[in-house]
């Protein structure tokens, strides 16, 4: 990295979840950015680009744990939070990056529609700021903490060489392994096609008002698994590009993503990737 960075991070589980938590410690470690926290002050997860509009926002200094230059609680969503940093504190000095995650679940396929975690980071491209959206397949517990600083430093330079025509972020997905099953690598591939379903569930009617409560259903997919699916039950780290753009003509075709994506092989060859691996 040719110059310290400054980096704002966000999420949807909540300024002390834990995955904000391992982020932190992750890039701390890494010591290539300054990091700036501005998160929801609890958990929003689903509320994909959702924002409070015409909404009164409390926005409250938080002593966070880990050594930060500041952080910020935000009752609201993860777009509010984004808008807030981009558009108002960061306004005259802008970062060159901001993540949003560590998500606890997977955020692949269609799922990425209804993520907050995603929402924050398309939020960011749509204020011009490169963005990581992170999350854990399963459950934050099944994180590999001990190889995350060398693997998120890889990750960002490689999305802040702008390996696209275009302003793009980054979805990435870790694979759910055990520490004993140790991650085999990166794939760049693209978005799939899966989507857990959560139908409402009728659970009864009490003075005329009826109360349902979500029931999860899936994963669903239409066709063969997606290259997200196939990467992360074969314990790769999964990354698929998110645009800004919402032309109905496209933003890449296949041919110029397969280019990608051999560009991208070549990029791990010249780091030596096993090192990391």
């Amino acid at each position: 990295m040719s110059k310290r960075l400054k980096i704002v991070l966000t999420n949807d589980d909540g300024i002390e979840a834990k995955g904000m938590s391992y982020l932190v410690s992750a890039l701390l470690s890494a010591d290539i950015a300054d990091l700036y926290i501005v998160a929801p002050h609890t958990e929003q997860s689903g509320k994909s680009m959702a924002f409070s509009f015409s909404s009164v926002l409390c926005v409250s200094p938080h002593a966070y744990s880990q050594e930060v230059r500041e952080a910020w609680a935000v009752k609201g969503t993860p777009v509010d939070c984004v808008k807030i940093a981009l558009r108002t504190m960061f306004q005259d000095s802008p970062p060159d990056l901001l993540i949003s995650g560590i998500n606890s679940g997977n955020n692949y396929g269609k799922n990425a529609w209804l993520s907050g975690t995603i929402g924050a980071a398309k939020q960011a491209l749509l204020d011009n700021i490169p963005a990581l959206a992170l999350s854990q397949d399963h459950h934050i517990s099944c994180f590999q903490k001990e190889k995350a600083p060398e693997i998120l430093k890889m990750i960002i330079e490689y999305l802040l060489s702008h390996p696209f025509p275009c302003l793009t972020g980054l979805n990435v997905n870790f694979p759910a392994s055990p520490e004993s099953s140790s991650w085999k690598g990166v794939r760049l591939v693209p978005p799939g096609e899966e989507i857990i379903y959560e139908e409402p569930h009728f659970l009864g009617t009490v003075n005329k008002n009826q109360y349902y409560i979500g029931k999860i259903i899936g994963p669903q997919t239409e066709g063969d698994p997606s290259s997200e699916y196939t990467a992360l039950s074969e314990n790769y780290i999964s990354m698929s590009p998110l645009f800004r753009q919402n032309s109905p003509f496209g933003v890449i075709s296949e041919q110029e993503f397969q280019q990608t994506q051999k560009k991208f092989e070549a990029f791990l060859e010249s780091i030596d990737i096993s090192q990391i691996f």
